[in-house]
């Protein structure tokens, strides 16, 4: 309970542990507010209790018709204070909520939800129909809004051993996850607990093309698994009444074993991967290499570098995901038995220093020049660009050793590419990580390029959706814009270190929006590029907005942009989520994090993952580059 001042205070809570504070008052709303807890540091939680509101949704069918027995799969809410928070199903009785469930006038009620909250999105499902979404709704009392359910393909899950007859025994549940393809609707995004009722689970979904699926289950390994951005085949379910796929499951096996480097001196924090064989839902293998194996789950080495991770009898095999050269790509593993398993240890070896000096083509030093690692084997750009120092020189290491993507080839030799930001020079050397000593002696010489160089020179890595290949162009967005298009108003509720308060205010400008948030790690990783781009050109004619969701309080978003050195424009969302919705319905976000390029006009130049060309992801640097140079006639 809370003081008399309305304190409350925890002092043992466990490091780097996630944790949900709920806040409960009678009459009042129910609050909730995730934190993690770091090694001393103090996270403060400040909660303003509103009255609750009795809100409901009308469910009906396709016909109009109320119907009864409709769940809320999942609720994300904004209440008064800009707190995001998500209540899915299972996770009620841990919190005291009731199980809502629709009645025979097809009123759906809400959590007792606090005065002011705004329901951003709602996933609603029913044992008969597919799922459908609300978005955006005030919550007032009595009605708040209208929801439709339409018929779907009901899909039943048949679940065997791993000799693909034998109906499986002792699964009671799974969690079901299975993404649509590129849409904005409840069936995007289908995870959930489902009962196992006699060897099957039964679910109905929208009928699509799906570029995710797995299964998961505490004591088994259940397969196949299917990921597109991985190379496998996409899951097709065509309309019609029903449709029927059958997995098969093995009981989870310990697998223990130690990771050493080249002294035999213990890996700390290395991840390793459990895989097992994987088969397609129509029981033929899958086309990646890769995705000849599905995972089972990650294991992390201790202080003493070893592991624990889980298998299913038959032959699987440890992946190694970490610094340095593990001396086998991955450490075969046949499991015989349901008893606990050792394996012997995997040793690995450290990655060099990339050393080097980038001169002019009279020998001189060139300082502030761009330095980028690339391969012509799918690899892009890792934790670069980096500048060369006033002598020219430049050192980095990789945090890993790359791998070839859609396969699981570890790769060696490499492109180390150097540009001038600001006029069209530049030039590269290859290295081999095999041989450290030439790693620490790279010379590169620059050169005059074309303006579109070096974009030219990485097309050998670009993904068939960069060359604009038919079959991996995504589906559009019902109201995408084109090249060319205005793109969407800034309509934010809060603006950082500018005095701007719209895009219009930025115009005569090129424009880098970069939507994340302050939890998403994607989003972290590519800040260093990010930041290159504001550093490099901020008085050049370019702008860099970050855009933050409606998902965290205002002044977590200050101080984590405080704590990163953000110091380029930011925009964040309304509690409703109006700037999101406007990008996402004009195709321009899909996930964080997101890039859209702008002209001067306020025009759309490119976007990551809705026009054809270089990924904003990869290369948003030399993409900004490049229209420099083209402006100025270089």
């Amino acid at each position: 309970t809370v003081d008399r001042d309305g304190r409350f205070a925890w002092d043992d809570l466990p490091d780097g542990e996630h944790w949900c504070v709920t806040v409960r008052e009678a009459g009042a709303g129910l609050v909730l507010r995730e934190l993690n807890v770091d090694a001393g540091k103090t996270a403060d939680v400040v909660v303003t209790v509103r009255p609750a509101i009795a809100g409901w949704v009308t469910v009906c069918d396709d016909q109009g018709r109320p119907l009864a027995g409709a769940k809320w799969r999942q609720i994300e809410m904004v209440d008064g204070d800009a707190g995001t928070w998500t209540v899915s199903r299972g996770s009620e009785e841990g919190l005291g909520l009731p199980v809502a469930v629709s009645d025979e006038h097809g009123r759906l009620l809400l959590p007792p939800l606090p005065q002011g909250a705004i329901l951003t999105t709602g996933r609603i499902d029913h044992p008969d129909y597919a799922a459908a979404l609300l978005e955006g709704h005030l919550v007032t009392p009595g009605e708040i809004a209208a929801c439709t359910l339409k018929p779907g393909v009901r899909l039943r899950l048949d679940f065997v051993e791993l000799d693909g007859v034998t109906p499986m025994r002792g699964l009671d549940e799974v969690n079901v996850l299975l993404y649509h393809t590129n849409r904005r609707d409840a069936n995007s995004v289908y995870r959930t607990p489902c009962a196992v009722v006699d060897g099957r689970v039964e679910i109905v979904i929208e009928p699509g093309r799906f570029d995710f699926f797995r299964v998961e289950a505490e004591q088994f390994v259940i397969t196949p698994q299917v990921n597109t951005e991985l190379s496998n085949k996409p899951v097709q379910i065509a309309p019609g009444e029903h449709d029927e796929w059958t997995l098969r499951v093995g009981r989870k096996v310990a697998v223990r074993g130690r990771v050493i480097d080249d002294q035999g001196r213990p890996i700390v924090g290395a991840d390793l991967l459990g895989e097992m064989p994987n088969l397609l839902v129509d029981g033929t293998p899958a086309t990646s290499d890769w995705w000849q194996w599905c995972w089972t789950e990650w294991g992390e080495t201790d202080a003493h570098g070893e592991y624990v991770v889980h298998l299913s009898p038959g032959v699987g095999r440890i992946y190694y995901h970490g610094e340095g050269m593990p001396a086998v790509d991955a450490l075969p593993v046949t499991v015989d038995s349901l008893s606990e398993l050792r394996v012997p240890d995997l040793v690995v070896k450290p990655l060099p220093k990339i050393r080097g000096v980038v001169r002019h083509g009279d020998g001189s030093p060139e300082s502030n020049v761009v330095v980028r690692l690339y391969s012509d084997s799918g690899v892009r750009a890792v934790n670069l660009p980096i500048l060369t120092d006033a002598d020219g020189a430049f050192e980095f290491s990789l945090p890993w050793l790359p791998v070839k993507w859609g396969s699981e080839e570890r790769l060696y030799e490499h492109r180390v590419i150097a540009y001038s930001p600001h006029e069209p020079l530049g030039g590269m050397a290859t290295i081999d990580l095999r041989d450290a000593a030439a790693c620490g002696t790279v010379a590169i010489p620059l050169t005059p390029q074309a303006v579109d160089w070096p974009l030219s020179a990485m097309r050998a890595v670009w993904s068939q959706w960069e060359r604009g290949e038919p079959d991996e162009l995504p589906e559009p967005a019902p109201h995408a814009i084109a090249v060319g298009d205005p793109v969407p108003e800034l309509d934010g509720a809060l603006w950082l270190n500018t005095d701007k308060r719209s895009l219009a205010d930025f115009r005569g400008q090129y424009v880098l929006l970069d939507f994340y948030t302050t939890t998403c790690g994607p989003c972290a990783f590519e800040f260093p590029t990010v930041k290159a781009v504001y550093d490099l050109y901020r008085d050049r004619g370019v702008a860099v907005i970050g855009v933050h969701d409606n998902s965290s309080p205002h002044d977590t978003i200050r101080e984590h942009a405080r704590e990163k050195g953000m110091e380029m424009a930011i925009v964040v969302d309304h509690p409703d989520g109006r700037l999101l919705t406007a990008y996402r319905e004009a195709g321009l976000v899909r996930s964080y994090p997101s890039y859209v390029l702008i002209d001067p006009e306020g025009r759309l130049v490119t976007a990551d993952r809705s026009v054809p060309g270089p990924s904003l992801r990869i290369h948003k640097l030399e993409r900004v580059r490049q229209l420099l140079l083209e402006r100025n006639g270089q």
